[in-house]
């Protein structure tokens, strides 16, 4: 492993249908076989404790509907058969990600979405889905919302769960790519279940395998670093059936506030087998890492979805577009 540091869509609808993946990432909540979702270590059990409201988005009223309780199961259904496709207008460009809603309090999809594959009154997005957290239309932005810890409903009506955000692509496909956005970090919480954590912050995903298989390249954190790690399943320090390897991690300081960082992240497999990680911000590489197996064995070399992963972050980002490198 080699590591190296500078400086420091589309029309969404209400359908039934939706893609099925093998338990994705739910932070510390992830699903187990049997179906049951811990919660981060030492937090209450969600039967036991009592929400706290948080106000949901400030700048959109939101109508409240009676909408049915969600269910934690993933049952097996078609995929979503219609919508527009994605197009590549521009040399090197595989897909653009615009952020549409058209409801009342702008989301654009949900945990709820996916948990609940079955329910008519689910919001589904053709290409993005949420294992945890909402996700909101603000300006064509999208938007986490003010984190809170509550588990939303079909239209996140009654809290939002962003503070573990975890969205992705529902393209499985993309394996040398950048993937860039303009990201506003606007500030940090912490929740009663989600305390604060080091690595607090934005993150990219890249070859998103599953919960268990991915690599994050940590934009944004709470310690004030940016770091790249390798996740797999196993080893000796799982994380909902993981762990993490860091391949590299440097100092750098996070522009909290109205400021708008221009964030690109690349990855590519070298023809040695190895895959390399560059983070850029603002057209500037701040760090860099090649995965060589030496450590958590083999490099990820399979194509994979790519995302977003915040935690206990309310953070905004636009134009994310995914090119071939």
């Amino acid at each position: 492993m080699a590591a190296f540091a500078v400086g420091l869509g589309l029309p969404y609808q209400i359908v039934q249908a939706h893609q099925s993946r093998p338990d994705p990432i739910s932070a510390g909540r992830h699903v187990s076989p049997s179906g049951a979702i811990p919660t981060r270590p030492g937090a209450t059990p969600a039967s036991t404790r009592t929400p706290v409201p948080t106000p949901p988005p400030t700048s959109r009223p939101t109508t409240a509907p009676s909408v049915p309780t969600p269910t934690r199961s993933r049952a097996a259904t078609a995929p979503p058969t219609v919508g527009p496709q994605l197009t590549a207008p521009a040399p090197g460009l595989i897909a653009s990600y615009p952020i549409v809603s058209s409801l009342p309090n702008h989301l654009v999809t949900n945990e709820f979405a996916y948990w609940s594959p079955g329910n008519p009154a689910r919001v589904v997005s053709l290409i993005w889905e949420m294992t945890s957290g909402s996700l909101f239309e603000q300006g064509g932005a999208g938007w986490s919302g003010v984190p809170d810890d509550i588990d939303p409903n079909a239209t996140s009506s009654n809290g939002n769960d962003s503070a573990v955000f975890r969205l992705n692509t529902t393209r499985y496909d993309f394996g040398n790519v950048a993937v860039s956005f303009d990201l506003d970090n606007q500030g940090l919480v912490t929740t009663a279940r989600t305390p604060a954590q080091a690595y607090d912050g934005v993150d990219i995903w890249f070859r998103y395998q599953s919960e268990y298989t991915l690599y994050a390249a940590h934009v944004n954190r709470r310690d004030g670093t940016v770091a790249i790690e390798k996740k797999v399943a196993g080893g000796p320090n799982p994380v909902n059936g993981g762990t993490y390897y860091p391949l590299a991690k440097a100092v750098h300081a996070v522009p909290y506030g109205t400021t708008w960082q221009k964030i690109k992240g690349s990855i590519r497999t070298n023809p040695n087998g190895s895959v390399t990680i560059d983070l850029y911000e603002d057209g500037l590489l701040v760090l860099s890492a090649t995965d060589d197996g030496s450590k958590g064995g083999p490099p990820i070399r399979s194509p994979g979805a790519v995302g977003i992963r915040g935690d206990n972050c309310n953070f905004l980002f636009k134009n994310f577009t995914v090119s071939g490198v």
